[in-house]
């Protein structure tokens, strides 16, 4: 008797650490594309520390698809993460040309990179136009 209910404790646990796969959502595929991070020659420019030429002291830091804003050298953000992709997905701009890898979205933020390169990154608000110049950090 004493092992009967060891082999239900047993069996409760088992069945409790058992992972139900039917409950896990499905993957819907977008419709736009986005960037393959593999394949992504503006993804891999953009790795790095890019420091704000208006104010030196703010630097953004980016990692893989992660982000992260530092100031003075101390971490001002959340580490946060991003998708390149071809266009905005916004409502507000359905007349949008699109343009392989050059939309930042993060947050629900659209970003447009104007210009990238080994040593600039000039980004700018997909809706209001404001930018910002980044020089990479060596």
């Amino acid at each position: 008797m004493k092992y009967l209910g060891l082999f239900l404790i047993c069996t409760f646990f088992l069945i409790a650490a058992c992972k139900n796969t039917a409950s896990e959502p499905k993957l819907v595929q977008p419709d736009h594309t986005i960037i393959n991070p593999a394949n992504s020659e503006t993804l891999a420019l953009l790795q790095g520390r890019w420091k704000n030429v208006s104010d030196p002291k703010n630097t953004m830091v980016i990692e893989g698809n992660s982000k992260k804003e530092e100031y003075e050298g101390m971490e001002v953000t959340n580490l946060s993460y991003f998708e390149l992709d071809n266009r905005c997905i916004n409502l507000n701009m359905p007349d949008q040309t699109p343009e392989t890898d050059r939309y930042i979205i993060i947050e629900n933020v659209c970003l447009y990179i104007k210009e990238i390169s080994e040593e600039n990154l000039v980004i700018a608000n997909a809706e209001s136009g404001n930018f910002l110049v980044y020089q990479r950090v060596k």
